[in-house]
């Protein structure tokens, strides 16, 4: 029988491994083998570097935790707290396995590509069937400059990708004054209409800027893209109808270039169902709440959720070069786990 004190050493055992072969997203080849290698073969499904377990029979839910790391100056590195989120589901299977729930299918789902494009969250609802059957999701994610251990209910933004091209005719340096059409003057008029929107219930925002290809040329094409982000989704059609707008004046403003635009809804907006919000605050403790603009992947599963942030104690921002989660709260989301699975019909209802 697996004791309490020998999983959290196996916590920090899986830990402290997996910081040593942190890989980028859809590359996390040794990081799924060395799941494999410690929960052994009996997965239920495998599709490229994704591994989902399952652990008992009942209501169907699923568990998260995020297998991929970002790039750094001395390569990939746990910058995001996965090696944390990773080592507690792991050591939560384990313990799980010998100390079963009774009355619940839980889905132990081990993600890829949570901080890059495409999403394993999306790619896994689509590929996965059973996901969509689950009557919940559960998933933790580390948060700088809170209170180490200390637990917050998060709203995240939508967002939209957006692009728009131009396309002129280049012309030699030589013929500026013959030539009305400059890419790169028409592009920067969008740019400045786009950015210098300001409107307190969502963004939109060019990030991006390019154009030409040689200094001796009239530029004949340039591209702008960037993002449309809010909370409540009818400010993605507000966003998009205003890009369309602007790209459809500039296009009469200027007839002999052609503006063409992108929009695409990349990630929806997140926020816990109401119901195992309330659950997870009676059964866990969670005071605070918290707003952003930033996105969460966990949104493209198609089902209730419980997501909670996690706080580490430390101030370093996340994704920088020095972010690591300390032993203390990688142990601590191990214990959270263990309270949601032993208050499952509490939570769940």
């Amino acid at each position: 029988m697996l004791m309490l004190r020998d999983s959290k050493n196996k916590v920090l055992e899986f830990k402290n491994d997996l910081n040593k072969i942190a890989e980028l997203g859809w590359k996390e080849f040794r990081t799924r083998d060395y799941v494999l290698g410690k929960l052994g073969g009996d997965f239920v499904w495998s599709d490229k570097t994704a591994l989902v377990y399952k652990i008992g029979e009942g209501v169907p839910i699923f568990f998260r935790a995020e297998l991929d790391a970002l790039n750094t100056v001395s390569g990939p590195k746990h910058i995001c707290g996965h090696s944390s989120h990773l080592s507690a589901l792991m050591a939560t299977y384990l313990y799980l396995k010998e100390n079963p729930i009774q009355g619940y299918s839980i889905y132990f789902v081990f993600q890829p590509s949570e901080e890059s494009y495409p999403s394993g969250a999306e790619f896994i609802s689509k590929n996965f069937p059973e996901i969509r059957k689950c009557q919940a999701g559960f998933a933790f994610h580390t948060m700088p400059k809170y209170k180490a251990g200390e637990l917050a209910d998060p709203t995240f933004a939508f967002a939209d990708y957006f692009e728009i091209k131009i396309k002129g005719k280049a012309t030699h340096i030589k013929y500026k004054n013959e030539n009305k059409v400059d890419a790169l003057l028409v592009g920067a008029e969008l740019l400045q209409s786009i950015n210098k929107k300001r409107n307190k219930d969502f963004i939109i925002n060019a990030g991006s800027f390019s154009g030409g290809d040689v200094p001796n040329k009239i530029a004949g094409e340039a591209k702008l893209s960037g993002d449309v982000r809010g909370f409540d989704p009818k400010y993605s059609k507000i966003g998009k109808d205003f890009l369309k707008k602007i790209c459809a004046d500039i296009q009469k403003k200027y007839p002999g270039i052609n503006v063409s635009l992108y929009h695409n809804p990349s990630c929806p907006s997140f926020k816990n169902d109401i119901k195992i919000s309330y659950g997870l605050k009676r059964v866990l403790g969670v005071k605070k709440d918290f707003k952003s603009f930033g996105t969460e992947d966990f949104s493209h599963y198609p089902v209730r959720k419980g997501f909670l942030l996690i706080g580490t104690g430390r101030k370093e921002e996340l994704h920088s070069d020095n972010f690591f989660v300390p032993d203390a709260v990688t142990l601590k989301i191990f214990d959270n786990w263990l309270k949601i699975s032993q208050n499952l019909d509490l939570i769940v209802g």
